[in-house]
């Protein structure tokens, strides 16, 4: 598997792309190799500056990021992905209700279909001056795309947040969007890590001169030891001022983060002269709680399969309230025995239809239990392939048409 690191000075998108096509191409033709299996990285190796075959990161599925660390490929950020970072300082007096007015707002955004997450930090320390604030709070937002971003303006819990602004807040909100790569997302990174928010007031005429210094620095410290993360964001035009930057960065520990400062200090005095305002590099921490992943889609499992099933229940006593009471107390306790697990006693079930011949509603009812628990057409079709050596082709070949017709039904 060819491997290539480019080291680029924050190439464009377009440039990456076509240095990624053609690599892949020239090595695979070389090499006489797939091109699918050329893998180019920009910047060192940071999964953010992946490209497979050709293609960059951005739209690559998690199939192939999978290959490199299934951990950090989960929480890589989609193509389209819009993100926003929302600074705001809480009023004197106002952190505590600003922070649970700001946690109840969040609660609602994250239930938005256009809402990938919504993350609530607060302020703890300031680096440079050595001094605790507590004041400070960041909104990181992820969203499918812009128009969910619209939509969510137009919410009626986001009027009602707003509302609330000056009387919980000082000064105006300061909206940026983030101007670098794919990440991962910050309900990961967050945990456990050190999380730093540099703020930056760029002089309007070297706004772009900033912006690169910027994103020069990004790309030499996400080269350190102990980097998480690290996205750019800037202000949001129409929203706030462009001239304003933020630098969202995650360590591993407190002692990487010393590291990352010193270097910033020694060797990468960047546009210091440009700027109009003093830095403001906070310490922040997530308060608000993580979303965790929605659990896998597993069959269900009854912890009974008979009692555990009102369908069938139901079904039973309609038929007949005394059968009923002595089908469930019998095939009721059989099922509630612990060793033999449900699935099992079900595949025991239609072992017996197939050897006595039975047919019809009873043969069905079990053919319910075994779909209710996640018992599939093929592996049905594999015991009936199993039964065959020892009850005999007739008998076991007539089961095929009923089960497809079931399962199809």
């Amino acid at each position: 598997m060819p491997v290539v690191s480019v080291q680029s000075l924050e190439l464009e998108e377009k440039q990456k792309k076509y240095i990624a096509r053609e690599y892949a191409r020239i090595l695979s033709q070389a090499a006489d190799i797939p091109k699918e299996n050329v893998y180019v990285f920009f910047g060192g190796f940071p999964l953010d500056g992946i490209a497979a075959g050709g293609v960059l990161n951005s739209a690559l599925p998690d199939s192939v990021l999978s290959k490199f660390n299934i951990k950090y490929a989960k929480h890589m950020e989609k193509p389209g992905t819009i993100c926003v970072m929302t600074r705001m300082k809480a009023r004197r007096g106002m952190e505590e209700e600003a922070e649970q007015v700001t946690r109840g707002f969040l609660k609602k955004t994250r239930k938005e279909p256009g809402c990938i997450s919504y993350d609530l930090f607060r302020s703890t320390r300031d680096i440079y001056r050595k001094e605790r604030t507590s004041s400070f709070f960041i909104l990181q937002e992820r969203w499918k795309g812009m128009k969910a971003v619209e939509e969510h303006l137009a919410e009626d819990h986001f009027k009602d947040y707003m509302a609330r602004k000056e009387e919980l807040f000082d000064g105006e909100f300061e909206v940026c969007l983030k101007i670098s790569g794919p990440s991962m997302n910050s309900a990961y990174v967050s945990e456990g890590h050190v999380k730093l928010v540099v703020w930056m007031d760029a002089k309007e005429e070297a706004a772009q001169a900033v912006r690169r210094g910027i994103l020069e620095m990004k790309r030499r410290l996400e080269k350190l030891d102990g980097s998480l993360a690290y996205d750019v964001y800037q202000g949001f035009e129409g929203i706030y001022r462009t001239s304003v930057f933020l630098s969202d960065q995650t360590w591993k520990s407190r002692k990487a983060l010393d590291k990352a400062v010193q270097a910033v200090r020694t060797n990468m005095p960047f546009f210091a002269e440009d700027l109009q305002a003093t830095r403001e590099a906070l310490l922040f921490e997530m308060v608000s709680e993580l979303e965790q992943d929605p659990p896998p889609k597993t069959p269900s499992v009854f912890e009974n399969a008979v009692l555990g099933d009102p369908e069938l229940m139901e079904g039973l006593e309609k038929m007949n309230p005394d059968f009923a009471r002595l089908c469930l107390k019998a095939s009721g306790k059989a099922y509630d025995t612990p060793l033999l697990d449900q699935r099992l006693k079900i595949f025991c079930a239609i072992v017996v239809d197939v050897v006595e011949q039975i047919q019809g509603k009873p043969f069905e009812n079990h053919l319910m239990m075994a779909k209710k628990n996640g018992i599939s057409k093929e592996e049905l079709f594999e015991l009936l392939l199993l039964l065959t050596i020892y009850v005999g082709f007739n008998k076991a070949g007539a089961y095929y048409q009923h089960i497809s017709r079931f399962y199809g039904s």
